[in-house]
């Protein structure tokens, strides 16, 4: 199945209270994301990357509009169908039991194998497949509580990977990562998209990331009415991010890898 997310004028409020300084977060948005692409949402604090990762996956329901997952309406799509389009890493994860690192990634066959979810022959191979990729081969026995902050994500990413679906959703991957596991794990979401045609989705607090890992930039401001969508060297532009963060930027072209980017205090 051929990987795309298309949203049409999505809307997304939260019930009205106190303190809150706006009641819709974004009104009638409207993209839509290629196989291959690995795609950054992108801003402050409050823009609303979470709220529309959570629309994307379908664990909110829009006020208006629509996100389709391969043409399906991903808010009215059945959670066992649903899993089986759209894999999701969490910034967090904390299970009820004490589960080794094998266990968590054969969980994501679980859509696959029907209602008396047993795992097959061909189960265990995934999960083989997806820890050498993930370099976890040493760690599959393990508890998975007591593996360390970056062992753990990669655990998750292998879990995602195991579930084989066309797309993939990342909540703020660089979380609680170093600088070096933080590239570690964007190298492999970018290497999903380009060289699987997964179609890859992730909120981001770091624009450096972002410009040098994505394809696609959704790029949100404090207000969310200026969204900005449009491919990464269009839109990461010094003027585009000093407009939405409200600080200034400085970008030089002389970096081995790609352009960088830094605050320009």
């Amino acid at each position: 199945m051929k990987a795309r997310i298309q949203i049409e004028n999505l809307s997304f409020k939260y019930p009205s209270r106190p303190g809150r300084s706006r009641s819709y977060i974004f009104r009638g948005l409207s993209a839509a994301f290629e196989a291959g692409s690995s795609v950054a949402l992108l801003g402050p604090n409050g823009a609303g990357k979470s709220t529309l990762l959570n629309l994307i996956a379908g664990h909110l329901k829009p006020a208006e509009g629509r996100a389709l997952i391969c043409g399906a309406d991903i808010s009215e799509t059945p959670s066992d169908e649903a899993a089986k389009l759209i894999s999701v890493v969490p910034q967090e994860h904390h299970p009820a039991f004490n589960f080794t690192a094998r266990e968590m990634i054969l969980m994501g066959r679980s859509p696959h194998n029907g209602f008396f979810g047993i795992a097959n022959e061909s189960d265990h191979e995934i999960v083989g497949e997806v820890s050498r990729k993930t370099d976890l081969e040493g760690l599959l026995d393990n508890e998975y509580t007591k593996l360390s902050g970056g062992e753990r994500k990669r655990v998750l990413l292998a879990r995602a990977m195991a579930q084989r679906t066309p797309v993939m959703l990342f909540d703020e991957p660089e979380a609680h990562l170093d600088i070096r596991h933080q590239h570690m794990f964007f190298k492999s979401i970018s290497g999903l998209a380009r060289d699987e045609k997964k179609l890859c989705v992730y909120s981001v607090h770091n624009p450096s990331l972002a410009l040098r890992y994505s394809t696609v930039i959704v790029l949100m401001d404090a207000c969310g009415e200026n969204i900005i969508i449009g491919p990464t060297a269009e839109v990461m532009t010094c003027r585009n991010l000093e407009t939405a963060y409200g600080i200034r930027f400085a970008m030089t072209r002389e970096g081995a890898s790609g352009p960088l980017l830094y605050v320009d205090a």
